[in-house]
């Protein structure tokens, strides 16, 4: 079987068309006559590719990329975005009814989740979205710099890195890191503990908006007692 290598295209001369992949301490040449037809290689790409010895080097053969992937990377992208902007909205539009006494409380005493809701102090429901939003953002870019890591043989983002980002909010980003990157997203142990913070966080959530935390005081105390 031909062995697979991966690497990043450091450098394309598109009036020539070539350039060079780095893939470890290797630099590989590669032209456009490798690439799938139609492809138009662009610096910073994602390669995998076989290689043969020349009498000037290591060429890049039979080379596919990142770029052939464009259309779900986009997609993935505008999904994020759009949960963003969703939760920002709703937090907002909670925050002025909330404020402004625009509801009738007198409907909405009815309801649970809204009284625990309710309780929570604005600047937190400010808060707490900022910081989903950032550590997600600093989660995708460890996403990516583990992946392109991977391709260079180089030094790793340590999973327990990324775990903790996960757990401090940036489990959304790490999600849609693995939809766009195909990162992580296969390997059983890492799976195992990223949908643990997923559900912790979810939990939490829950208790919070149904029942202002008593499950989890109940669940806390219920194990004090036990131990």
């Amino acid at each position: 079987m031909i062995e697979r290598h991966g690497g990043m295209l450091i450098n394309w001369d598109k009036a020539r068309k070539f350039g060079f992949i780095q893939s470890g301490k290797r630099e590989v040449f590669a032209h456009i006559s490798d690439f799938p037809p139609g492809a138009k290689p662009k610096v910073g790409d994602s390669l995998t590719f076989t290689q043969i010895m020349t009498e000037k080097g290591f060429r890049a053969t039979e080379i596919h990329g990142s770029r052939i992937k464009k259309r779900p990377v986009h997609s993935a992208w505008k999904n994020l975005y759009f949960t963003i902007a969703l939760v920002s909205v709703a937090v907002g539009i909670f925050i002025l009814f909330r404020d402004h006494e625009l509801l009738d409380s007198d409907r909405l005493q009815a309801s649970m989740a809204y009284h625990s809701f309710l309780s929570i102090p604005s600047i937190y429901l400010v808060m707490i979205p900022i910081t989903y939003i950032v550590t997600s953002l600093i989660t995708l870019k460890l996403y990516r710099s583990d992946k392109h890591s991977a391709l260079l043989d180089e030094w790793r983002v340590p999973e327990s890195t990324l775990h903790l980002f996960e757990l401090f909010g940036g489990w959304i980003g790490g999600f849609f890191a693995q939809k766009i990157w195909r990162h992580k997203s296969s390997k059983g142990s890492y799976q195992f503990v990223f949908w643990v913070i997923v559900t912790l966080h979810l939990l939490v959530w829950i208790d919070l908006i149904f029942f202002n935390f008593q499950g989890l005081q109940m669940i806390y105390q219920e194990v004090l007692a036990y131990l």
